[in-house]
């Protein structure tokens, strides 16, 4: 029985040392031949991600604008007896500055049935804004103000979008400019997700909250 049970420990420790070589051996392979294994055939390796997206982000986010609306309404009730007094409604949104000379696109929501508009821009300067055009349709607006030399988005008009791209949303948020989440393309080409005449949207899993309503995103 002593004779069986040593034969059993020598099996067991010559099987642990086995394994053990043997994942030494293919953890280290790539390292001993001399670089990383090729990838099976139709396989394409990923372009290493880069470890900092500063340089996007000063890229775009001068671009980017801080939207504060008021609304001032009067409830049912008031209305009804012909009294004057109204409420300020404050919100806030965001928006991109697409020509130098102070043209500024928006969401349509984010200034819908407001009264005063005020623009605050990269550098901290407040400026007032007022609507050139709005299409609910397809939920968009166009806004001015009156300066210029402001900096623009880059916008590459032949830029493929591929789900897996990632993207940084540069908004707004909750009342913080130029607050920048990341995310990645999560679908392309969505359709019917509201009786829009536009379709064809795209779809990130990117943070966004309150205010970032017609901010960027960005390769």
């Amino acid at each position: 029985m002593s004779k069986i049970n040593n034969l059993m420990a020598f099996l067991a420790r010559a099987i642990i040392t086995g394994l053990a070589l043997a994942f030494v051996i293919v953890y280290l392979w790539p390292a001993v031949t001399g670089g990383p294994e090729t990838p099976p055939e139709g396989v394409v390796s990923a372009a290493p991600a880069p470890a900092s997206y500063a340089d996007a982000v000063n890229l775009a986010a001068p671009a980017v604008v801080s939207i504060y609306t008021r609304a001032y309404l009067a409830s049912t009730a008031e209305r009804m007896l012909n009294q004057m007094k109204l409420r300020a409604i404050a919100a806030e949104g965001s928006g991109v500055i697409m020509r130098e000379d102070g043209y500024i696109l928006t969401n349509e929501h984010v200034i819908r049935n407001v009264s005063v508009i005020s623009i605050v821009l990269w550098d901290g300067r407040i400026v007032p804004a007022r609507i050139i055009g709005s299409d609910p349709s397809t939920d968009l607006a166009v806004l001015k103000v009156d300066l210029e030399g402001l900096p623009v988005a880059t916008v590459k008009k032949d830029g493929k979008v591929s789900v897996g791209d990632v993207v940084l949303a540069i908004g707004n948020s909750l009342g913080l400019s130029h607050t920048v989440s990341m995310g990645i393309v999560s679908a392309t080409g969505r359709n019917d997700l509201r009786s829009l005449l536009y379709q064809d949207f795209i779809q990130t899993d990117a943070a966004i909250n309150v205010g970032n309503s017609g901010g960027a995103l960005v390769n």
